[in-house]
């Protein structure tokens, strides 16, 4: 089989949300298949939030050392109420999407998660004892995302 055509004649169901499914839409063209779009998830902002408590969290901003990206939906969300970060920050990316997300706002990233998920950015040394102790952590994510990252960070 040549694998530039690999997926001839083969039809692929994307479920990623609006926006979302672009790129692998190309790389199903290319591979020669054929897509169709039926997004499950509808990604929409956070409710309209407590302006009194985003100014007092904005004013703590400067106390914190790291900052998480879980996926480019939380740096679009979170770069809109906070555009600029402290610059002392260490920002790390969980995903290629979310590296290039914040690549695109011209975010250096100094920790990207070698497997692309929670579970190897935990097993980085930058992660562990003693590294992590006495740091700040923020984490940006979705509301309803996994918990595992920051209860294990809290637990360090």
């Amino acid at each position: 089989m040549n694998p530039v055509n690999s997926l001839s004649n083969k039809t692929i169901l994307i479920t990623r949300p609006d926006g979302r499914e672009i790129h692998l839409r190309n790389l199903i063209d290319q591979a020669g298949g054929s897509s169709i779009h039926y997004p499950v998830i509808n990604i929409q902002p956070p409710a309209e939030p407590d302006i009194m408590q985003l100014n007092q969290f904005r004013d703590q901003l400067h106390s914190f050392t790291i900052a998480i990206y879980i996926s480019p939906t939380a740096v679009e969300q979170s770069l809109y109420y906070f555009p600029v970060l402290p610059e002392h920050f260490t920002i790390v990316s969980i995903g290629n999407k979310t590296t290039e997300a914040l690549k695109q706002k011209n975010i250096l990233v100094d920790i990207e998660a070698k497997n692309n998920d929670t579970e190897s950015l935990l097993n980085d040394p930058a992660f562990q004892m003693p590294a992590i102790k006495g740091q700040r952590i923020l984490i940006f994510r979705g509301l309803g995302g996994q918990a595992l990252l920051g209860d294990t960070l809290v637990k360090r």
